[in-house]
């Protein structure tokens, strides 16, 4: 199993629980007393009898004070992890390649259009001048295969392709939260 490190930046709200002895809040007793600049405040539920002589501070006005609980910053880290913006853009990927197959299977369209302005100089025995007209012209053309037996072959393997990524996603994304 992988170990996943978090690095929590600071300043720290320090949550000391229901804590009723020294003893058992020796972590939070330990980075107010050897850190003290690291910590925003302490946050106590009202059963603690431990002080750490730090402001009481609630969760909106720690994060008004910019600190970061661990889900938060586990949250960020994840965001910012290599193998799973991989996998997302994997499975980004396998997407596109299915709406790509599925685009040659539909009908395609084509639509044009054509305007000239025509003069036309002449000079001969019979008659002289100009003659001045407009010429424009409209196309639209459809085109849809009846049937193309290797152009749905790749649109049903782009299909499983996106199923198996969208599941391996998944998988992974469970896979990293169990490992907290």
């Amino acid at each position: 199993m992988p170990v996943i490190s978090v690095h929590l930046e600071p300043p720290y709200l320090l949550f000391m629980g229901d804590v009723g002895d020294d003893g058992h809040g020796k972590t939070g007793q330990g980075i107010a007393y050897w850190r003290p600049e690291l910590c925003a405040g302490q946050m106590r539920l009202p059963a603690c009898e431990v002080d750490l002589g730090l402001p009481e501070l609630g969760v909106e006005e720690a994060v008004g004070s910019e600190t970061l609980d661990l889900l938060k910053t586990y949250e960020l880290a994840l965001q910012q992890d290599a193998q799973i913006r991989a996998a997302e853009a994997l499975r980004s990927a396998d997407r596109e390649t299915q709406s790509q197959a599925l685009a040659e299977l539909l009908p395609s369209i084509q639509a044009n259009a054509e305007s000239n302005d025509v003069r036309q100089e002449s000079s001969s025995n019979f008659s002289n001048g100009t003659t001045q007209f407009d010429d424009e012209g409209f196309g639209v053309s459809a085109r849809q295969p009846l049937f193309n037996w290797g152009r749905w072959m790749r649109y049903k393997q782009a299909q499983r392709i996106a199923a198996l990524t969208r599941d391996l996603y998944s998988f992974f994304i469970i896979y990293i939260y169990s490992c907290l």
